[in-house]
């Protein structure tokens, strides 16, 4: 099946996550080689949070950043990849996310609006993308960056959740 939607690049997103293989991977059928059988049927019993389209731009520009990352062998696409996977856990553990000072949304946010790269994302070509990557990578590694910091967070201060997902394959 074909999906189409409004916020199709956090969908995509949750659907390549380890929340939701943590969750729903059970939901999907085996296939050989160790694959999941996705069908309409099966998707449709997911509970799926909505996001606005604020949301869904930050889902955007990192899934577009990964992308580019991917063809062109990008050797820091993990750090991004954990950064959709702390967004996805603000979405769906708030109150454990908050509560923990773990919560990374803001900063993310925050950070993204402070790229020098002043372009729409919507026109932005795949060179745009990878020099966003570079000043983004760098940003987000600086020892004193707040998205860094909670990341390496996630697994001391939740153990009985976050760390139980971020060990899924």
């Amino acid at each position: 099946f074909i999906m189409v939607g409004k916020q199709i690049e956090y969908l995509c997103c949750f659907l390549n996550s380890k929340l939701f293989r943590f969750c729903f991977i059970d939901n999907f059928p085996e296939l050989q080689g160790g694959t999941r059988e996705l069908r309409k049927i099966f998707v449709e019993k997911i509970p799926v949070k909505q996001v606005n389209d604020k949301i869904n731009n930050q889902f955007k520009v990192l899934l577009h950043i990964c992308v580019n990352l991917k063809k062109t062998k990008g050797k820091f696409i993990h750090l991004f990849v954990q950064i959709i996977e702390g967004l996805l856990f603000d979405l769906y553990f708030e109150e454990e996310m908050h509560s923990k000072d773990l919560s990374i949304m803001e900063y993310v946010e925050e950070d993204l609006a402070n790229t020098k790269l002043q372009k729409v994302y919507n026109q932005m070509k795949e060179k745009d993308y990878l020099q966003l990557a570079d000043e983004l990578y760098k940003t987000w590694t600086d020892p004193f960056n707040e998205v860094r910091n909670r990341l390496k967070l996630f697994a001391t201060r939740s153990p009985k959740l976050l760390a139980q997902i971020l060990k899924t394959e």
